[in-house]
């Protein structure tokens, strides 16, 4: 039977077996029982994040690192501290954890986590091309780029990531086919548009491209005049070929590779229904942070 014992974010931590729950003497390897991640939005002026471990009385120190091999009990990483910050404006890795006795015992096993969770990073490492981790209040999602096929794009997308510009963003128009966020704030109860940063770019038509609106693909969102992207983007939850025709063309420029259940999740907020038959949610679903995995 599986005990839950804490989260990484929105995935649950398990350890599974049987035996006593007791705290271990101090002189037993100590068992970690939780590694949460603070769920501080990013901030232009801080732009970190805290991991914080915790574990039963036979832990009196924590090594934090970014490789997976066990360390010994003299190595320097060790610290009494329980928590690391990560700056979110550099590159960024999954963490490893390790607990210490105070008989310089190291537990059997680590917990993970980061800025994003090891599933996230995961599906990230697997992809050839360039990756973002977009944190929201409903889950995350990892978004693959084809920065090849769709430079400017790419580089719209990028430059908003790597600026803090999407956290506390919202997810503000919803519906079956698509949700679209990234361009507006919810203050004092209403959706308020958020200043951009750069100019509106050129539209890259799927039909030059060949990054199609399939679903789990992201494409920019814009207003009538083709070349008006900014920051706002959409997600498709179908094939919507309707945005690849040129008369009517939505930039796709990568595809969602993890995370599809929080892209089903946010469509499915209440609210108030348009006559487009799109939804303005009463409390939209937040982005938190996006950052660049590689």
């Amino acid at each position: 039977m599986c005990k839950y014992l804490g989260f990484i974010f929105f995935g649950f931590l398990c350890a599974c077996g049987s035996g006593s729950t007791d705290d271990p003497p101090a002189s037993s390897a100590p068992k970690l029982s939780s590694l949460s991640l603070s769920q501080t939005a990013y901030q232009a002026d801080n732009g970190k994040i805290v991991l914080k471990a915790s574990g039963n009385a036979a832990a009196s120190a924590y090594c934090f690192k970014t490789d997976a091999t066990k360390p010994l009990a003299s190595d320097g990483c060790f610290q009494s501290d329980a928590s690391k910050t990560i700056d979110l404006t550099g590159s960024q890795a999954l963490y490893y954890v390790w607990g210490k006795s105070a008989s310089n015992q190291v537990s059997d096993t680590s917990l993970n986590g980061g800025s994003c969770s090891s599933d996230g990073f995961a599906a990230a490492a697997k992809s050839s091309l360039p990756t973002v981790c977009m944190v929201t209040d409903q889950g995350e999602m990892v978004i693959e780029l084809e920065e090849k096929k769709a430079p400017g794009t790419v580089s719209n997308f990028l430059k908003y990531v790597n600026a803090g510009f999407y956290s506390g963003t919202v997810f503000h128009r919803l519906s079956p086919n698509f949700v679209q966020g990234g361009g507006e704030q919810f203050t004092n109860g209403k959706l308020v548009l958020k200043a951009t940063l750069y100019d509106p770019i050129a539209l890259e038509k799927p039909s030059v491209t060949k990054v199609l609106n399939n679903i789990y693909s992201i494409a920019m969102a814009r207003k009538s005049d083709e070349n008006s992207a900014t920051s706002g983007f959409f997600i498709n939850l179908d094939n919507n070929s309707g945005f690849n025709a040129d008369s009517n063309a939505y930039a796709a420029f990568g595809r969602l590779i993890h995370g599809f259940s929080t892209a089903q999740a946010i469509s499915k907020f209440p609210g108030v229904t348009s006559g487009d038959g799109t939804v303005t949610p009463s409390t939209p679903p937040v982005i938190q942070w996006a950052i660049q995995l590689k």
